[in-house]
């Protein structure tokens, strides 16, 4: 008597362990890969662009203001370097925009990603991500800072 319980004990664990792990690990494992996501993963895209925006307006609402002195009072700061770096494609064939981009890596999951992109002929290039939150409630409700400081004259 005491082996059978034993065996539909058993029986009922190999069962739920069959058809609720697979589920949960491909769950948790798009999670930690949506986390772990690095810059080759994401692209601009063209429902994404807000609006074109001025170099210097970018450039001075990007200068980090620390009165410590621990971060350099240079655009965007410790990230000065890599911004040189994106503004070195910047030329007369294209524009610099700001984007917004809202993506679902998983089920449940929101990645919010914000920054400013080189567009070429409406088509969008190489972009500088400033800043990219991953909300697990599934609400894409990261505030939209500084965009109404920057818009063209244009």
């Amino acid at each position: 008597m005491i082996w059978l319980a034993f065996a539909l004990a058993l029986g009922a664990a190999l069962v739920l362990f069959c058809c609720v792990w697979p589920p949960k690990f491909r769950f948790v494992a798009c999670r930690v890969a949506a986390h772990n996501s690095h810059e080759g993963d994401f692209q601009v895209r063209a429902q994404d662009l807000l609006h074109p925006v001025l170099l210097e307006n970018v450039e001075a609402a990007g200068r980090v203001h620390d009165p410590l002195q621990a971060v350099p009072d240079l655009p965007f700061g410790h990230l000065h370097a890599a911004w040189q770096r994106f503004i070195i494609a910047f030329d007369l064939d294209n524009e610099l925009w700001q984007f917004r981009a809202v993506r679902q890596p998983c089920p449940g999951q929101v990645e919010v990603s914000m920054g400013y992109v080189l567009v070429s002929r409406q088509r969008p290039g190489v972009f500088f991500r400033v800043s990219r939150h991953v909300n697990d409630d599934g609400q894409a409700d990261v505030p939209r800072r500084r965009e109404h400081h920057l818009h063209s004259t244009r």
